[in-house]
């Protein structure tokens, strides 16, 4: 039923006066004579401005309570922009430190246009995080970059010396990412000073997941890092068998991470110490994905991995035609995943068997986001793809000048990515 404010307006003004003047009856401010009211007439005229008076500033607050209400200010206003606040944010690689890939707010199901283009002087790889208004991202040339979300315009840019694959984290207002220079820096997200650098003994490809005041991120020197956020002091380190350019995954006090060496490891992320390895036959570049007490991972054997999250044992594989460097995104009881044979597939997280495959024109590394029904997903065919995540029907594409390596990141029903023709985008 259509609520109409006129209405209640008119008919605060008529009663709010008669019942101040009943009230002040029943004190026996007003007499039951009729010649005494006749008499106290204009003490009665009194009560009743007053009465009006009263009346429209309560209809007032009222009218401006249920414009702030209708307009959304409260009822999912006010206190959706508090939460939105939070939500809204993709702070991580793959949104999340579990990097499901998933995010709760709006998409774009229906691609209207291009809000901004934001030009690097190199290739971007690296995948955006947004936070309070800001996107954040790397290019391979060497530089960390500061977006404004709205607008396309830089706030800042920080100079590493390296190439920036590493997709950057933001956590109590400082960036942290990894460059080809060897080192993982922070960064502060308002200004783009250095707060402080950690070297290592390789390449920081790897993108750094920020949990509990502990930075985590892998290295070309085959160990995974463990560091105060603060500080920017080792906590502590582990060493696989090969390069970890896989970024790890935190979930209930446990590191998972992929390793060049073939395994995926679960590492406790207080003591450094190895819970549990899982063999695949291929490297593992992709990330992995922490859901339901299950991990999945790709490996470069053509397969994606269910694994329990508990006891390293695995609950089931499946097959795909090439290599999986894509890190898998979870939603709904459906694993997205991308393959070098070009396709995003679509896998029953129970069962691991194939719900829909969507074949594009070239290799897909992408790492797919799913939010609102749609998956999107770059390909190295220099589109990002929108795809209905139940039917694995194409909703729209959207051609740019390079492979689309980066992986998309969703906030706000917009829709950021970077490209090999050294852009980042908004769409919406």
């Amino acid at each position: 039923m259509e609520f109409k404010l006129e209405y209640l307006l008119a008919l605060l003004i008529v009663i709010v006066p008669a019942i101040d003047y009943l009230l002040q009856k029943r004190k026996g401010r007003v007499s039951q004579d009729v010649s005494r009211e006749t008499a106290q007439a204009p003490n009665s005229a009194k009560t009743l401005s007053r009465g009006v008076f009263i009346g429209l500033a309560i209809s007032l607050a009222l009218f401006g309570g249920y414009y702030l209400f209708d307009s959304g200010y409260f009822d999912g206003g006010f206190y959706e922009a508090i939460s939105e606040k939070k939500s809204s944010d993709w702070k991580t690689f793959r949104g999340n430190n579990s990097r499901t890939g998933f995010y709760s707010g709006n998409g774009v199901p229906k691609l209207n246009r291009i809000r901004w283009k934001f030009k690097t002087d190199d290739g971007v790889s690296s995948s955006p995080a947004v936070s309070d208004g800001v996107v954040y991202v790397g290019s391979t040339d060497k530089h960390l970059y500061a977006v404004n979300a709205n607008t396309g315009q830089e706030i800042w840019r920080f100079k590493t010396g390296g190439e920036v694959s590493s997709s950057p984290a933001v956590s109590d207002g400082v960036v942290y990412v990894g460059s080809w220079d060897d080192h993982l820096y922070a960064i502060n997200a308002n200004t783009g000073q250095e707060i402080w650098r950690f070297k290592t003994g390789g390449d920081v490809s790897s993108s750094p997941a920020v949990s509990d005041g502990v930075v985590y991120v892998g290295s070309r020197d085959d160990h995974l890092y463990a560091i105060n956020a603060n500080t920017g002091q080792e906590v502590w380190r582990f060493e696989t068998g090969g390069d970890v350019s896989s970024s790890p995954a935190v979930s209930d006090g446990v590191v998972y991470l992929g390793s060049r060496d073939n395994h995926l490891y679960a590492v406790n992320t207080n003591t450094g110490q190895e819970i549990w390895r899982f063999k695949t036959d291929g490297k593992v570049f992709s990330s992995p994905a922490v859901a339901d007490g299950v991990v999945y991972v790709g490996s470069n054997n053509n397969h994606l991995y269910a694994i329990n999250a508990n006891t390293g044992q695995e609950i089931w594989r499946f097959k795909t035609g090439q290599d999986v460097s894509s890190s898998p995104a979870v939603s709904d009881g459906v694993v997205y995943v991308g393959s070098w044979d070009m396709n995003l597939y679509a896998v029953n997280a129970n069962t691991g068997q194939e719900i829909w495959r969507f074949e594009t024109y070239a290799f897909v590394v992408s790492s797919p986001a799913v939010s609102d029904g749609v998956v999107y997903v770059g390909s190295a065919d220099k589109r990002l793809y929108a795809v209905n995540a139940n039917t694995g029907q194409e909703i729209w594409r959207f051609k740019t000048g390079g492979e689309v390596t980066s992986s998309p990141a969703v906030a706000d029903g917009v829709v950021y990515v970077g490209s090999w023709d050294d852009h980042l985008r908004a769409l919406e």
